[in-house]
């Protein structure tokens, strides 16, 4: 019975790491030219992991979903903003411009920059006792975001753990940092469809502003969802398989 169970959990994931394994690039730690492999790599597996493989635990990429994101009020919107279900499209077809690396047996340092030419956010939002210039912008609805020119850049920083005997990493630290934003568009669906128009016209009209005051927010979400699938990807290959000697 225990071999049995034991058999159980062993054959999905090794079947995991040898149906997913032979779709990627693979980088060997001590290439001289690691950085142009991750390069190449990192690129190649956005397509890879962009329907996700959920029979593995690895969410999908297109779209990355996030349950909620909350910001706080600012200098230009002094209210709360409630945003939920919110799907970020996209991602999967970013450009990795730049990898700069740092990778030993404890752990590793990943710097890229990445380039979006077209990017969109659509989800629900809610405004409670929401007041803009003296308009009562208080409603609920859906909304979509619109980001052109898009580059940023994301920074990890991890180290190697035990799991089941073997050696995995581990992202420990994320940040994002919003590098250019030529163009920032928003459009909202309101219950009341009045409201709806008033938050889109306003907003859009403040947009670059809105970008300055709302950036800390932004980029805590998206370094929280690529930490996250970033995490299940690793979780699935021990590290000498991922990255061989």
């Amino acid at each position: 019975m225990i071999l049995f169970a034991t058999l159980s959990i062993l054959f999905p994931a090794i079947y995991c790491q040898s149906e997913i394994i032979g779709k990627l690039q693979l980088c060997h730690q001590h290439d001289p030219q690691i950085n142009d492999c991750l390069k190449s790599s990192i690129q190649k597996g956005l397509k890879t992991f962009a329907n996700g493989f959920p029979q593995y635990n690895i969410p999908s990429i297109e779209p990355m979903e996030v349950e909620s994101w909350s910001v706080p009020a600012g200098k230009v919107l002094p209210f709360n903003q409630n945003y939920y279900d919110m799907k970020l499209h996209n991602y999967s077809t970013v450009i990795i411009e730049k990898v700069n690396s740092t990778i030993n047996d404890r752990g590793f340092h990943l710097a890229l920059t990445c380039f979006g030419e077209s990017m969109a956010v659509d989800g629900k939002y809610e405004y409670l006792n929401a007041f803009l210039d003296g308009v009562n912008l208080t409603s609920k609805g859906k909304v979509k975001y619109f980001y052109f020119e898009h580059r940023f850049s994301v920074i990890f920083d991890g180290e190697v753990v035990k799991n089941g005997g073997a050696d995995y990493l581990e992202i420990k630290r994320s940040s994002v940092d919003i590098l250019k934003l030529d163009l920032f568009k928003i459009a909202f669906t309101s219950e009341d469809n009045d409201v709806g128009d008033k938050i889109t016209t306003m907003f859009n009209n403040i947009s670059n502003k809105l970008i300055n005051d709302n950036r800390e927010g932004y980029e805590r979400m998206y370094s929280v969802e690529f930490k996250r699938i970033a995490n299940a990807i690793l979780s699935a290959f021990p590290y000498d398989e991922l990255l061989p000697k």
